[in-house]
């Protein structure tokens, strides 16, 4: 139980820290971005946890599983005269070992060093942010984005290159592609009170070191 002890108390460390999630789309500059704030001496930014489409999905399923195959076993206990299996998780304990599994990885991450900001770059949480909020509800968010225009011709280069086909298949010529955006782009933003600090990787990219470290002192020094 000591080790346990341990474990429970460098948890309650890392969210005692600032924990920050990067999110936009594909190809908006989101590792750009990691790779700055990483380093930063007070913050630690690391990527991809995919928690929201990945670890989530997973750990729900497993529980999922675990409660229906219980209440099979309750049921046939109970069909011989004996009592019920009290096994079983509810959503609020899936949600603490959401949280719990967020909190070893971050752990990991920090080190035992002076980090006073744990980041995390996964895109694909803009989606997802409601997910998200209800294990680290605390969070803050960078949304980075860029002008519609550059981000639609990198998206569009970058699958022609790693697609195995089916990429090409459905968008042949940059005009297809062009004509799927407005439906994909409404759903590439995070909702209100969330939003912690916007950037324009294009602008932030060009912009002069003063107006960068007003940014960055959202979050540490700069």
């Amino acid at each position: 139980m000591e080790e346990y002890r341990k474990t429970h108390e460098r948890l309650v460390r890392v969210f005692d820290k600032e924990i920050v999630f990067i999110i936009g789309a594909t190809r908006w500059g989101t590792a750009w971005l990691q790779q700055c704030l990483d380093a930063h001496p007070e913050i630690c930014c690391k990527g991809e946890g995919h928690f929201t489409d990945s670890l989530f999905p997973l750990l729900a399923g497993a529980f999922d599983a675990y409660n229906a195959q219980s209440e099979v076993v309750g049921n046939r206990l109970q069909n011989s005269g004996l009592p019920g299996n009290a096994a079983g998780f509810t959503v609020d304990d899936v949600h603490h070992l959401m949280t719990a599994a967020i909190g070893l990885m971050f752990s990991r991450w920090a080190g035992d060093g002076q980090v006073k900001v744990i980041a995390e770059k996964t895109p694909e949480h803009i989606v997802s942010l409601d997910k998200l909020a209800q294990s680290v509800p605390s969070m803050k968010i960078i949304h980075v984005y860029r002008d519609a225009r550059d981000e639609a011709v990198a998206v569009w280069e970058f699958n022609q290159g790693i697609s195995q086909g089916a990429f090409q298949q459905k968008y042949p010529q940059f005009g297809e592609y062009a004509k799927a955006l407005p439906p994909i782009g409404a759903k590439a933003f995070p909702p209100p009170g969330r939003l912690s600090a916007p950037i324009r990787a294009d602008v932030a990219i060009s912009a002069p070191k003063a107006s960068r470290a007003r940014r960055c002192n959202r979050f540490a020094r700069c």
